[in-house]
């Protein structure tokens, strides 16, 4: 009996001496990193430090894995692993939000604390276990980039914001448009904080086209022409910038409308303007072919033939009209000058009993026609010095009287007063 009496005495011992607990020290290293007696350590970009198990070795020693050796129980030490995603991020000069996942084991405690005034955690700047931050970046008013830091378990996320760069207009010059044809382009920056608006700063845009704030020009133009303007962009936060635009808007191709010349006397002042349409104005006049009456020239800006002609004749020559494009559209044409005597005259108006007029001159030819208020009327009887019309009627007031002989050549106006 006292032999079993010992056996348990010894047992209960053995059992008191195996609750003793014995725990690996921990180093601490200078970059924040634990290590055990282990001899593991933490990783880049992994923070870890030791937590118990509560694991019972063996009763009569723990062997460690750096040789040595205990002679009773102890706790396995198991570490807190910590890591981020992203480590780092580049931004742009603008405000901006972000995030950043924080992953670790159930059970162990983080904090995330910015090291910048300009970059300021929103929410979740603390938390056990997986989580996740969010943060705001302010704008970056400067013209050098900057970098801010969050430490999260003594890791560390990076953010660099790039310096706001200035503002700049890229849409380079702009191509012609066609009139009445429908035209399309879109303005295009960079620099500043976007998004940018846009809007015509001075100067005016081709009637018809129009540009909206998102920078389109569109429309369809429906005047020949050139057109300068300024376009000026905005950025979100208010800055601006200038740049000079200009459209050409063409026409129709280029062509001499005038088809003939009035008649010219020798002796008498004489004015005509050529005309022409289509291309892109102004225009420039030459004559190209032959020559003009003597005493007649042509203003190369105005396309005005005038002076007094001192040569009667008819005189053929060649016109030439050139736009801001170079393109060119030529006409032949025939001034006809005539002497003094083929000219009509008006010398005097009668009208008698209300119901004859009869205009006296001289010149008049055998085909020559009256107009009396613009209208051409026919009348009784005509000879080189006298129309006589009736019946023919003519209301009180102010009425105007007009010879043009076959050759073209007219009489001045007469304007005549009836009671």
């Amino acid at each position: 009996m006292n032999s079993n009496l010992n056996s348990v005495v010894r047992s209960a011992g053995l059992i008191a001496l195996s609750i003793v607990v014995f725990t690996p020290a921990l180093r601490t290293q200078a970059s924040g990193s634990l290590e055990t007696a282990t001899g593991r350590k933490s990783r880049d970009g992994v923070r870890s430090h030791a937590t118990s198990s509560g694991s019972l070795g063996d009763p009569a020693e723990d062997n460690f894995t750096d040789g040595s050796k205990t002679g009773g129980s102890a706790v396995r030490v198991q570490a807190c692993n910590y890591s981020i995603a992203p480590t780092s991020i580049v931004v742009g000069p603008g405000q901006g939000i972000g995030s950043v996942g924080v992953t670790a084991p159930d059970g162990c405690d983080w904090n995330a604390t910015s090291n910048d005034e300009w970059l300021v955690i929103t929410t979740g700047n603390a938390g056990s276990g997986d989580g996740k931050f969010t943060y705001f970046v302010d704008t970056n008013e400067g013209s050098a980039s900057r970098e801010g830091t969050i430490t999260i378990a003594d890791l560390t996320f990076t953010l660099h914001q790039n310096a706001l760069e200035p503002l700049a207009i890229l849409t380079p010059p702009l191509p012609f448009a066609v009139k009445d044809a429908f035209y399309f382009q879109t303005f295009s920056g960079m620099g500043g904080i976007g998004p940018y608006s846009w809007a015509v700063a001075s100067g005016a845009l081709p009637p018809g086209l129009s540009v909206d704030s998102a920078g389109r020009l569109s429309g369809t133009p429906t005047e020949p022409g050139n057109f300068a303007f300024a376009i000026e962009m905005t950025d979100h936060g208010g800055r601006k910038k200038q740049a000079g635009y200009s459209i050409d808007v063409f026409g129709a191709a280029l062509n001499v409308l005038t088809i003939s010349l009035a008649s010219a006397v020798t002796g008498s002042a004489f004015s005509e303007t050529l005309s022409a349409t289509g291309g892109l104005p102004p225009y420039h006049w030459a004559v190209t072919g032959a020559a003009l009456p003597p005493g007649l020239s042509l203003d190369p800006a105005l396309g005005l033939i005038s002076g007094v002609p001192s040569l009667g004749g008819a005189f053929r020559f060649t016109v030439t009209v050139s736009d801001q494009r170079s393109s060119t559209s030529t006409r032949i044409l025939v001034a006809n000058v005539y002497g003094p005597n083929d000219a009509p005259a008006i010398f005097n108006v009668k009208y008698k009993n209300a119901t004859k007029v009869i205009v006296n001159g001289e010149h008049f030819d055998l085909q020559a026609t009256l107009f009396i208020d613009n209208a051409r009327v026919e009348f009784r009887y005509s000879s080189d010095t006298q129309f006589i019309v009736k019946p023919f009627s003519l209301s009180p007031g102010v009425h105007q009287f007009r010879v043009i002989n076959r050759n073209g050549l007219a009489s001045t106006i007469m304007s005549v007063s009836i009671q």
